[in-house]
């Protein structure tokens, strides 16, 4: 990773690991919830707007707290 991200600083190195690492987990946790889903008998449509929620409470979520932080 030094190699090709050497411009960058530490800090932004680390961030960037965390940030690769974090969206990998949340892919593949999203991934395995809907096996689960179909495992345990939900239909695709009502999986496909569990999904969906979940998404849309995750967003405001996240743009409350970056709100939270800059005010």
């Amino acid at each position: 990773m030094k190699i090709l991200f050497e411009w960058i600083s530490i800090d932004g190195q680390l961030f960037l690991c965390a940030r690769i690492v974090r969206t990998f987990a949340d892919g593949f946790l999203s991934v395995i919830f809907t096996i689960y889903l179909k495992l345990i008998g939900f239909d695709v449509i009502l999986i496909g707007i569990i999904l969906s929620i979940i998404l849309i409470i995750v967003l405001f979520l996240r743009y409350l707290l970056v709100f939270m932080l800059i005010v």
